[in-house]
């Protein structure tokens, strides 16, 4: 887990990264705060369910996410999951299904100033194997967290969380976005 917490800050550094590049007005002070403002009980939080290890509440149902792999029922379960999750931050959720399989979770921070121009942060939730363990959970435990700050304020430029799906398979879910 201490590996995992590692990359998760390293991750989740780059994406404060970016916020700094977006709003360059902003202060110092104003960074170490939205830096501040990270949880690590949050993020640990995301990755144990988005492993299996810990069950989750979805739409009134207790669930556990069992496996991520592209083809297999939880990955809508993770799916459902990262909506769900997004849905709280009041940003534009948008479910794209663009296949029997296959479906990319996007939730848009629309910037203020130039709102045309997009920045993504983005990270794939499906797996190679049931047996993935915790398979780029990490980085979509950072993206999440990072929506979760970050949406707390206006940008000027347009933000997009993308959460791609089959990515494991030649890229399925970028490549469709």
């Amino acid at each position: 887990k201490k590996k995992a917490m590692k990359w998760i800050k390293y991750l989740f550094f780059l994406c404060i990264l970016s916020y700094e590049n977006i709003y360059s007005q902003a202060t110092k002070a104003k960074l170490d705060s939205i830096i501040n403002e990270t949880n690590l009980d949050t993020l640990i939080s995301y990755v144990n369910i988005l492993s299996g290890e810990d069950s989750v509440e979805i739409d009134g149902w207790i669930d556990l996410i069992v496996s991520r792999a592209y083809d297999d029922f939880y990955n809508d379960i993770a799916a459902e999951y990262i909506k769900q999750t997004l849905s709280k931050l009041e940003l534009e959720i948008h479910d794209q299904e663009y296949s029997s399989m296959g479906r990319n979770i996007l939730a848009i921070q629309t910037g203020i100033e130039y709102p045309e121009q997009e920045y993504i942060i983005c990270a794939h939730y499906d797996a190679v194997t049931s047996y993935c363990a915790d398979d780029n959970a990490s980085s979509v435990a950072a993206i999440l967290e990072a929506a979760r700050i970050l949406s707390k304020f206006d940008t000027k430029f347009t933000i997009i969380y993308a959460f791609f799906d089959e990515e494991e398979i030649n890229r399925g879910g970028s490549y469709y976005y």
